[in-house]
């Protein structure tokens, strides 16, 4: 067996020579997945934006944004492969989730910033949101990519680079669905990517580096954001709930000032109609119900690489104590700040989201059965 694995690295060495390099924390869990869980044999799995091969008794996921590994089979002599290394099948603006993950994990250790008041940093939330989105927990932009999509492609028509603002980004979503979008569009888009935090923005930064694309990134409070330009786009997903609800005011105003004459705005936020509250946590009994859900996925056999079991325990369980959310109840609750703010609005329409992995888990951030409004407005 380890003539054959040798036999496969040499194999996927020569691959990589006619690949982009990767990076080194990138290697390093290519390494610890084809090192992973002892299974029996078998064929190809789809794992979402990879694909798992069981080659003789060891399971190896392989990133195909670089390589990629053709199904392999044993036989009574030992490993024969057949077709082993195959064209790269997957779109480079795909969420490679599987990869980024731990690198997400990694990057919040090292960069994301203490709150002021708590001295408490938010690692606990953009260090655990990739590793939530494979497991199917979190809900992102790429829930909504259709009306995204659609809209930014109405709202660049005719536009040489449009210049298109992220504002706030827990992830690479939103930058994917752009990329998608314009990768069809055949043109190039000036893409910033604003946030409070600096891991969200190396996390993109990663991103498009690995798609060839270029972009810019800044740090800020967004409501002290300044900006040198106003943008043709600006992109807002499930944003304004971040915020209480006396600043919702200030936010509008600052997606106003930041647009283009012309310019739209789109965002989306989660509608909770029937629920009064004004601020919304984990209750109580759903704090230990996610933590121990996290643990049990990240105790499966294939669950992802890179990751320290009781660090990331930790950290689930302060995700829960600590996400906090300021609800949408009404279409008018957005509606009035965006008009009064000098925005007119084009639609708000409702999307039904599906169930989620974790139906029983009524919590902001967590992927349920639910419904947003999908807003468009326009700077006159």
């Amino acid at each position: 067996m380890a003539k054959h694995r040798f036999k496969l690295f040499q194999l996927l060495r020569l691959q990589l020579l006619q690949r982009p390099p990767l990076r080194l924390l990138e290697l390093k869990l290519q390494r610890q997945r084809l090192r992973s869980t002892i299974i029996g044999n078998g064929g190809p799995r789809d794992t979402g934006h990879c694909r798992t091969y069981q080659i003789g008794h060891r399971i190896n996921t392989l990133y195909m944004g670089y390589f990629s590994l053709a199904p392999a089979r044993s036989s009574a002599l030992g490993l024969r492969c057949h077709h082993l290394l195959s064209h790269n099948t997957m779109n480079p603006y795909d969420e490679p989730l599987e990869i980024s993950a731990p690198i997400a994990w990694d990057l919040a250790a090292r960069y994301c910033r203490h709150d002021p008041a708590t001295g408490v940093t938010c690692a606990w939330n953009h260090g655990l949101w990739q590793l939530l989105r494979l497991m199917g927990i979190a809900g992102t932009a790429a829930r909504r990519s259709e009306f995204y999509r659609r809209e930014i492609r109405k709202a660049v028509a005719g536009k040489n680079r449009p210049a298109i603002l992220i504002s706030g980004a827990s992830d690479y979503a939103m930058l994917a669905q752009i990329a998608l979008e314009f990768a069809e569009l055949n043109t190039t888009p000036a893409v910033t990517v604003l946030d409070i935090c600096e891991t969200p923005l190396q996390l993109n930064q990663w991103f498009a580096d690995r798609a060839g694309f270029s972009i810019q990134t800044v740090r800020s409070d967004f409501l002290e954001y300044a900006s040198p330009e106003q943008f043709d786009v600006v992109c807002a997903d499930s944003f304004i709930g971040r915020f209480p609800y006396a600043q919702w005011p200030k936010v509008a105003e600052r997606f106003f000032t930041l647009l283009k004459q012309g310019g739209t705005l789109l965002t989306a936020s989660r509608l909770r109609t029937n629920d009064p509250s004004t601020r919304i946590t984990f209750p109580a009994d759903h704090v230990t119900a996610f933590r121990d859900t996290v643990r049990a996925n990240l105790l499966k056999a294939d669950a992802p690489a890179g990751f320290d079991l009781e660090l990331a325990t930790t950290a689930a369980e302060q995700y829960a104590r600590l996400q906090v959310n300021y609800p949408l109840h009404t279409m008018h609750e957005l509606r009035a700040p965006l008009e009064l703010a000098g925005l007119v609005i084009q639609s708000l329409d409702h999307h039904q989201h599906g169930a989620g992995q974790i139906e029983n888990i009524r919590a902001p951030s967590v992927a349920a059965a639910s419904t947003f409004l999908l807003a468009v407005a326009t700077r006159p």
